[in-house]
């Protein structure tokens, strides 16, 4: 088991996944820090665009979704006590040795006010980053953010698969080539979700990162934001999406993110569940 790492600048890139326990409603897994995609492959090319990475002067140090082009999702423990100042988006398909610097500079970051970050189990592990000019991406590359009941209900039952993207360390000791990895869900938690194991998971560099489900229609959707965990391979938590946007909506102003029109203007939240 990995022990907790300080939540510095230098050590934002070992932050992620969580001890999982075998329940759905109650008290969320005790966690430890750290997070790779582990037990996957390069991503082909064209694909997961979406799927960015975070850099400063030192090259990548977590993994993020661009769920519009002027909006990127990542986990709050990648953003505490960064300034726009400090990080740059990187979209791509990635490097050997994740030295890249990134390609859009960003006008906001904001952490979901909700996040604790002595206390990580409590959940709330998002943030945003707002890009000063939009990606140079087609509109077909960002991925609706699962908010459907009837969808969540198919892609977040148990055993389902689930795909991890980010450009952290892998089984090869390679850090900053985006690798993809599949997995399974393992237990739907209120506003959570674990994901992976049985040497399918993410690791260092992966924080913030996303997690994809493919609908039997064969369209996908993304829903996950990699959060903490374990030791590498053994699986972990992810941030449910869909109880994390509308803050980000509304605190960050934007108005090119694919979700329903009218899905934050009450408590609607498409994997809320029943205590």
């Amino acid at each position: 088991m990995r022990s907790s790492l300080p939540q510095t600048k230098a050590s934002i890139a070992l932050l992620g996944l969580g001890l999982l326990i075998e329940v759905s409603c109650g008290p969320q897994p005790k966690s430890t820090s750290e997070a790779k995609i582990f037990g996957g492959r390069p991503v082909l090319s064209g694909n997961r665009l979406d799927a960015i990475a975070l850099t400063d002067e030192e090259g990548i140090f977590c993994s993020g979704t661009a769920v519009s082009p002027t909006l990127v999702l990542t986990a709050a423990h990648c953003a505490v006590d960064l300034t726009a100042e400090d990080v740059r988006v990187y979209v791509g398909a990635g490097e050997t040795g994740g030295m890249q610097v990134g390609q859009y500079a960003v006008e906001k970051v904001a952490v979901n006010p909700l996040y604790d970050e002595n206390d990580q189990d409590k959940g709330s592990d998002s943030a945003y980053l707002l890009l000063k000019n939009p990606i140079d991406l087609p509109p077909e590359s960002f991925t609706t953010i699962l908010t459907d009941p009837a969808e969540a209900k198919e892609l977040l039952r148990g055993g389902s698969d689930t795909y991890l993207v980010g450009f952290g360390w892998n089984k090869k000791d390679v850090i900053g080539v985006k690798y993809e990895a599949k997995g399974v869900v393992r237990k739907l938690f209120e506003t959570e979700v674990s994901l992976g194991g049985k040497g399918r998971d993410a690791c260092q560099g992966d924080s913030g990162g996303p997690a994809y489900g493919l609908l039997k229609s064969g369209e996908w959707r993304v829903y996950g934001i990699t959060s903490r965990g374990s030791d590498c391979g053994q699986g972990g938590i992810w941030g449910l999406m869909s109880a994390n946007i509308c803050w980000a909506l509304k605190d960050s102003g934007a108005l090119d993110v694919k979700i329903p029109a009218a899905y934050c203007a009450g408590e609607n939240q498409a994997t809320k569940k029943k205590r």
